[in-house]
């Protein structure tokens, strides 16, 4: 790994916090997501086209 870091130019450390950001990114999407999807589950389909303009 740390071979892979110095061939990129990033520091070890600044590796694994890209990663970590990322996966915190991808978590958050996947919280919006269902609670949308959980929003469209309850909701008539009227109620849904301003939901999906915004989304």
């Amino acid at each position: 790994m740390s071979l892979l870091c110095s061939l990129f130019g990033f520091s070890r450390q600044a590796w694994y916090a890209a990663i970590k950001q990322k996966e915190k990114v991808s978590f958050e999407f996947d919280v919006v997501l269902a609670e949308i999807l959980a929003i469209r589950k309850r909701m008539p389909v009227e109620w849904l086209r301003p939901i999906l303009t915004i989304a």
